[in-house]
């Protein structure tokens, strides 16, 4: 898993709230381990749809600035540079 979300605010405010609200369900089941197996798969689940949506977001942002390079716009070519310079860098 890659570990460098975990320093992100948003995932971080996200992920708190899930918790909270996670915690609320804990009368649902009759032990500990029954309810840390749930917390575990959400936690996962949490986890993976906040990859997806922040690497469909980065996508979209990457294809917005290819369309204003397209259509004219000087400052984008230069955006698009930063862009895959901090993609080579990595997350």
């Amino acid at each position: 898993m890659n570990t460098d979300i975990l320093t992100e605010a948003d995932y971080s405010e996200q992920f708190k709230a899930r918790y909270e609200e996670w915690r609320t369900l804990r009368p649902a089941f009759s032990t500990d381990l029954e309810r840390w197996d749930d917390v575990k798969f959400r936690i996962k689940q949490f986890t993976v749809e906040y990859c997806v949506a922040r690497a469909r977001r980065k996508r979209e942002e990457f294809l917005s600035l290819c369309f204003r390079e397209r259509d004219g716009d000087s400052s984008a070519l230069h955006a698009i540079q930063q862009y895959l310079d901090q993609k080579l860098r990595g997350p």
